[in-house]
């Protein structure tokens, strides 16, 4: 749950795992006693799951000193600012949220969205994971988190990038990210 831009006086942005809805009140007041009560019992809730932390493997695109995935420990209140941030300390990358963005795929569509920020990357993995006789590695690659520039992001509308061959399959995928199989 986020505070939105439009209408910021009045409105939040409500989501899970990474469907994403703004709702908007009467008032500040309103909106303010809302925001507050669902934080709590949001909290509250996170506190009960599950493991209380994961391994996300994320994937690279167009950052340097870096070719295959890194692995970060995210516990349930890590925003996708806060793992932003993670793996830019691991990779010794300079910059922050602001540079950079997270990616996921839909389960279904194997389409790459854009993550705004305030979502959770172990409620959006915890919530797809595959049954779970499906090995950890093939659940990271039907499953992955992409980090790259913001400017890339922008920029990459129609361009042919490691990620487009994964829909080809994971042993693709993965050979690309190693290097061995472009």
């Amino acid at each position: 749950m986020g505070k939105a831009n439009i209408g910021a006086q009045r409105s939040f942005i409500l989501g899970w795992p990474t469907v994403n809805f703004v709702a908007t009140f009467r008032s500040p007041e309103q909106k303010e006693m809302w925001y507050s009560f669902l934080q709590r019992y949001i909290h509250l809730a996170k506190e009960k799951d599950q493991p209380k932390s994961i391994s996300l493997d994320i994937f690279t695109e167009d950052i340097k000193k870096c070719t295959s995935p890194l692995t970060i420990t995210v516990k349930t209140s890590d925003t996708v600012n806060d793992v932003i941030n993670m793996s830019l300390q691991v990779l010794g990358v300079t910059g922050s949220e602001e540079d950079y963005q997270l990616w996921v795929t839909s389960d279904k569509e194997k389409t790459l969205y854009p993550l705004i920020g305030h979502e959770h990357p172990y409620g959006v993995k915890m919530s797809h994971l595959p049954a779970p006789f499906v090995p950890q590695e093939l659940q990271d690659a039907i499953f992955p988190f992409i980090l790259k520039p913001r400017q890339l992001a922008r920029n990459q509308q129609g361009r042919d990038s490691c990620w487009k061959r994964f829909k080809k399959g994971v042993v693709a995928h993965l050979a690309c990210w190693t290097g061995s199989g472009n």
